[in-house]
């Protein structure tokens, strides 16, 4: 491979891992590649099939045994699990919410009567499990995480279960 092609190549690898992809979507990555292959003299033909709209769901929240279902929202997902309460856990990340510029997600407890906790963002997928798991009665270890998660859920820190 080519200096050039190399660079093409990198340029393609940060692009991809940069999160970019969520954010733009197949046809806006397959136009910033082949504006790259052209900064360096060269042509790409990819394949432009394919929709702008597609969002990539998050594999592991779909294989969690709460799982209940996904969405589309502004430009983002939206996953709701259960609880053993019999409230409703409602994961986004979408324009507008905590985290997504960086790819991350925020969960908001939904009571039965339907009022909505504050939400807590920048979360990993593993936080989010964390929480998930958590809500059914599972033990879990991050102890800092579920503090930070009952003090939004609940405000001060208080169980009104």
């Amino acid at each position: 491979m080519s200096r050039e092609e190399q660079e093409v190549w990198e340029g393609v690898v940060t692009f991809i891992k940069s999160n970019a992809l969520d954010k733009l979507g197949a046809k806006q990555l397959a136009e910033n590649i082949r504006e790259l292959a052209s900064s360096v003299g060269k042509s790409i033909d990819i394949d432009r099939t394919g929709s702008d709209e597609m969002i990539k769901f998050e594999k592991r929240f779909l294989k969690s045994p709460y799982f209940i279902e996904k969405y589309e929202r502004f430009e983002g997902e939206k996953y709701e699990f259960s609880t053993n309460s019999g409230g409703i856990l409602s994961v986004i990340r979408c324009l507008g919410s905590y985290g997504y510029e960086r790819g991350e997600y925020e969960i908001a407890y939904i009571k039965e009567d339907g009022t909505v906790c504050e939400p807590l963002g920048y979360l990993s997928v593993d936080d989010v499990l964390t929480i998930v798991d958590y809500e059914n009665g599972k033990e879990v270890e991050n102890k800092e995480l579920i503090n930070c998660w009952e003090k939004k859920k609940w405000g001060n820190g208080r169980d009104e279960s």
